[in-house]
């Protein structure tokens, strides 16, 4: 799989490369019968945990449903506050205000637009529950282990959205719950919508994968409140296709990012992270 012919962000080309082994999942998808659950989601949350490095992939219908799977496994009180970036995409607002909890806005730092610790510690309270961080335009925030340690220290919990930028980080070994999205033109990116839920902890992961199917332990036993969010059968075949490639992606959208760092350089009042 040559690096030069990935296609990025152009669907249709995305399809034309990937033609033929996508035409053959979804056939047997088809030919199967089984469009949820099944042995292509199972693969798939199977080979996600060995590529990040994460114990527990609960795979889910797409990114705003895992973050609010999250934040909900969190059985926090209505009204409890969230610290969030005050830059980030509406989904990671939308579901704390759906689930009825108040956003604490703290700033970016200005040359990533990502969050900090120092922007944290500037409107953290006592009365904080939990901190969402999102780690946008596939960076991985920089001091994202001293913001754990800080949600440690404070015995708050850690959400962390990685929906553009799954891949930036291969370990996982915080205590923190993160998110991410299938969303077509994200780095890994199925033909519609999915998402998923990953982390080390298998307490809160059982809880989470309860919640993403109506609350059931097992068939018809619905022991606690859920939602109804799967990824189907076809969406995790064209995801088994697409993952052994993704470290390619990431590195052709790399090598397009150096060539516009090197085209600004010059531009006195820029500066490139």
């Amino acid at each position: 799989m040559s690096v030069h012919r990935i296609p990025i962000y152009d669907l249709e080309a995305d399809y034309t490369y990937f033609e033929d082994e996508i035409d053959a999942v979804v056939k047997l998808c088809l030919q199967k019968g089984r469009f949820i659950g099944g042995d292509a989601v199972k693969k798939f949350e199977s080979s996600l945990s060995a590529y990040l490095g994460a114990k527990q992939i609960i795979s889910c219908g797409n990114g705003t449903d895992a973050l609010q799977l999250a934040l909900m496994s969190l059985n926090l009180p209505k009204g409890s506050k969230i610290l969030v970036p005050a830059f980030t995409y509406i989904a990671t607002i939308e579901v704390i205000k759906l689930l009825g909890f108040e956003p604490v806005y703290a700033d970016v730092d200005e040359r990533t637009f990502n969050i900090s610790l120092s922007t944290i510690e500037d409107v953290y309270t006592e009365d904080v529950k939990a901190i969402v961080v999102v780690h946008l335009f596939g960076q991985l925030i920089a001091d994202i282990d001293e913001i754990a340690k800080f949600c440690d220290q404070k015995q708050i919990a850690l959400i962390e959205d990685n929906a553009q930028s799954l891949g930036a980080e291969k370990k996982l070994n915080r205590n923190s719950i993160c998110t991410t999205s299938f969303f077509p033109t994200k780095n890994l990116g199925c033909y519609g919508d999915g998402g998923a839920v990953y982390t080390n902890d298998e307490v809160k992961a059982d809880m989470i994968r309860m919640m993403a199917n109506h609350g059931q332990s097992k068939k018809y036993y619905h022991d606690i409140i859920g939602i109804n969010s799967r990824l189907d059968a076809l969406q995790a075949g064209i995801l088994n296709v697409k993952l052994p490639g993704i470290d390619q992606l990431i590195q052709k959208k790399k090598n397009i990012s150096y060539i516009y760092d090197e085209c600004f350089k010059n531009i006195p009042f820029l500066t490139i992270p």
